[in-house]
């Protein structure tokens, strides 16, 4: 019985529950002993009714991280986490509506919110009850129409106009073109990553961020089609004289579908190209396929006739973006193999160094780059005082490898945050129920 592991566990410092309510209603114990476990740092729980929202609104633990999902769509108020709104540093709430009064409690150390499945952003309502917040995720039902979601954003621009403004603190935002166009959220952020972009719709509403969020980090997660750069040219254009990009992470997943739509391998060549007026130092370019059975790596290769390996499209991207110093390259699924890099030389003066940080994998692997000036060449793009040490100071050059693996691993860690991967880790001091 869970009850018995309950019980004595008042050690528990994270707890992950599927059907919750189910949980709670299966035993008289269970509530009572959920309560005594006063050492609970991370909270998980699922498919929460009646009875989870109950829970919730007596919950005395020092909660710092919670995830809730509501069953059938049931709507969580803010109110119901008065309790524990006090410690809360991250909430994740996966409901279609996360409703907010007016006397609705403060959560002052909330740094992370997570909203991945509402119907309607509450811009001023956010700004409000999370004033420290420094991250923000939004992503909207695909219920709704864009006539919606054009109504939704105006009542929330003009909102944050009348009232106190979008999140002071706000360093980096997350989310899908629409629900971030719903937001109105038009402030300057650090970060700002855009998950997926698949239809001209999508570019122009991002078009307002463009002007207004001037980010330092900027990931676009693709969907494969061959019309996705027509889609983008706004956007990159309006980027372009953005002095404050340095970092750019690409991430093109490509469907099972994509065979329909042409050769990827020219989709592939095309990238660097379309992009390559965006002012970045560091770029970051992930292609995310399909997995298959290793017998099956010739038929994808089918798909990649006008692409010929790694080794000559690494140049073509150094030679695209002029400002570029650093690279990453990482493939996850099909089409991996034997696509490996040597050290090579670009068309203006620069060179393009392999560094030791990398992995390979039967299905996956991820190589790191510098960019460096050719001695003694007049064409050279770069200031000669960049130099190999010079990058290094910027952690991309060879000479620390501390620093090096570090942007590496900081790097990686994006494209791992974009993709949701699991990481493994698990806790001595956690209980799994499912």
């Amino acid at each position: 019985m869970v009850v018995d592991i309950l019980i004595p566990a008042s050690h528990l410092r994270m707890l992950d529950v599927g059907y919750f309510d189910n949980l709670l209603g299966s035993s008289p114990r269970i509530p009572s002993a959920l309560l005594q476990l006063s050492n609970l740092c991370v909270l998980l729980i699922k498919d929460v009714g009646a009875n989870g929202i109950g829970f919730l609104k007596v919950l005395k633990s020092p909660v710092l991280s919670l995830g809730v999902a509501t069953a059938n769509s049931l709507p969580l108020e803010v109110s119901h986490l008065g309790s524990i709104a006090s410690t809360l540093s991250f909430l994740e709430v996966t409901s279609n509506e996360f409703l907010f009064k007016p006397t609705d409690v403060i959560f002052p150390c909330v740094e992370t919110l997570r909203l991945p499945t509402l119907i309607c952003v509450p811009s001023t309502s956010i700004s409000h009850s999370f004033p420290n917040l420094k991250r923000l995720d939004l992503y909207l039902t695909s219920e709704l129409g864009f006539a919606q979601i054009q109504e939704d954003h105006d009542v929330n621009r003009a909102e944050l106009a009348r009232y106190n403004g979008p999140i002071p603190k706000l360093k980096t935002l997350v989310g899908d073109p629409f629900a971030l166009y719903q937001s109105a959220l038009y402030c300057p952020v650090e970060k700002l990553i855009i998950d997926p972009i698949d239809e001209e719709r999508a570019t122009l509403a991002l078009l307002p961020f463009a002007r207004s969020c001037r980010p330092s980090i900027l990931s676009l997660t693709l969907e494969y089609d061959e019309d996705v750069f027509g889609y983008l040219e706004p956007f990159s254009t309006e980027l372009a004289s953005a002095t404050e990009l340095k970092e750019l992470w690409i991430l093109v997943r490509f469907s099972r579908g994509f065979e329909e739509d042409g050769d990827m391998g020219d989709f592939i060549n095309d990238l660097p190209y379309r992009l390559g007026k965006l002012p970045v130092q560091s770029l970051s370019v992930s292609f995310a396929f399909p997995r298959c059975e290793s017998a099956q790596m010739d038929d994808w290769d089918h798909f990649l006739v006008n692409f010929d390996n790694l080794d000559s499209w690494i140049p073509n991207v150094v030679d695209a973006f002029p400002t570029l110093r650093h690279l990453i390259v990482f493939s996850l699924g099909a089409c991996t193999q034997d696509r490996h890099v040597i050290d090579a030389e670009g068309d203006r003066g620069r060179r393009v160094v392999k560094t030791d940080f990398d992995f390979e994998g039967p299905w996956s692997f991820g190589y790191s780059y510098y960019v460096e000036e050719v001695p003694n060449e007049p064409s050279c793009l770069f200031d000669p005082s960049l130099s190999t040490a010079r990058a290094t100071t910027l952690g991309i050059g060879p000479a620390d490898g501390r620093q090096a693996s570090s942007f590496f691993e900081s790097m990686y860690a994006g494209l791992h945050d974009i993709l949701g991967l699991d990481d493994g880790s698990s806790d001595n001091d956690s209980l799994d129920v499912p």
